[in-house]
């Protein structure tokens, strides 16, 4: 019995060696056997397409979104998904993220306060799904005929940002450079205010609406400060350019009266500057009269001069004699 069981145990282990022998040569040095075609990979990516849906919360859908292409690109990259494929997915991938996307950038502008980092998540979100191309290197938004729509309301998502960003610079804008330049800035400002979109953002308009009082305050000190350059008749050279000058800030004066509360608003601010004007431009006036006195007297002295300084009383007479 013993006997016959060490028989069994030797043939045993006979045959698990000849079988794993036999095994490593068919698999590890017999020739390439045909790998069995399977969607394995495509089916993958088609999971996380498909984990794309509003009951995600929106850090989670963009970040799925980026899974998706990061996904994509490595398969595409490793040769595992054929360029059929990969058209199909990131079709599929645009189709249920841009709406959603869409959905979110409206809400963020409806709201009363932009954050940072909202606007820039729409700025990065809207700028890249934009772009995302195909296989042939086309842009696959351009050539899916349903989702025109959404590609409009994405080209209107970024000209709302873009003005949003227009509007923020122009609010650095309170400095005084010329009358023409002030009426363009209000009229930039007052098309913001108008804005549909930008027109929710309280922090913005409170911006806008301040705008106009540092600009009306420091077109004011131009005046003043025009005035008082005036005042410097002296260092002009002549009364032609005192004159011209006076011309000119009368004019600037003129202009501010006519146009203030049309840029600025009716404002209990701009009615004081207003009340302000006739002593400028008495201040001006007064310049302008010294100034024509200064010159007067001034060549008048030069006059002066001249005739103190001609020879007289002598007279010199050369004769010159033939020889």
């Amino acid at each position: 019995m013993r006997t016959l069981l060490k028989i069994l145990l030797m043939l045993s282990a006979v045959v698990l060696t000849t079988g794993a022998t036999i095994y490593f040569f068919k698999t590890r040095l017999g020739p390439p056997q045909p790998v069995e075609a399977t969607e394995a990979h495509y089916n993958h990516v088609a999971q996380a397409v498909n984990a794309l849906g509003p009951t995600l919360p929106t850090d989670s859908l963009h970040r799925q979104f980026f899974r998706v292409n990061h996904l994509i690109g490595f398969l595409t990259d490793s040769q595992l998904l054929d360029s059929a494929e990969i058209g199909n997915l990131k079709r599929q991938a645009i189709s249920r993220y841009v709406p959603l996307l869409n959905d979110w950038c409206f809400n963020v502008f409806e709201g009363s306060s932009w954050s940072s980092t909202d606007l820039a998540t729409i700025n990065r979100q809207t700028q890249w799904v934009a772009k995302i191309s195909g296989p042939d290197g086309k842009v696959i938004l351009d050539n899916m005929e349903d989702m025109q729509g959404e590609k409009a309301r994405l080209k209107t998502i970024g000209d709302i940002n873009k003005r949003y960003k227009n509007a923020r610079s122009l609010c650095s804008k309170y400095k005084y450079y010329s009358h023409d330049s002030c009426a363009e800035t209000m009229r930039q400002a007052k098309e913001y205010k108008n804005d549909g979109y930008l027109s929710n953002n309280r922090g913005l308009m409170e911006r806008l609406d301040t705008l106009a009082a540092r600009l009306n305050r420091s077109h004011f000190a131009h005046l003043k400060d025009r005035t008082k350059h005036l005042k410097q008749y002296r260092y002009m050279g002549s009364y032609d350019e005192v004159y011209k000058q006076y011309q000119h800030y009368r004019e600037a004066i003129d202009k501010y009266q006519a146009d203030a509360t049309n840029f600025y608003g009716n404002t209990s601010e701009v009615r004081s500057c207003l009340a302000k004007l006739p002593a400028l431009r008495d201040s001006l006036s007064l310049y302008r009269r010294n100034g024509e006195r200064y010159y007067k007297d001034l060549e008048s002295s030069r006059d002066s001069w001249r005739d103190s300084s001609s020879p007289s009383g002598f007279h010199f007479e050369i004769i010159r004699e033939d020889h």
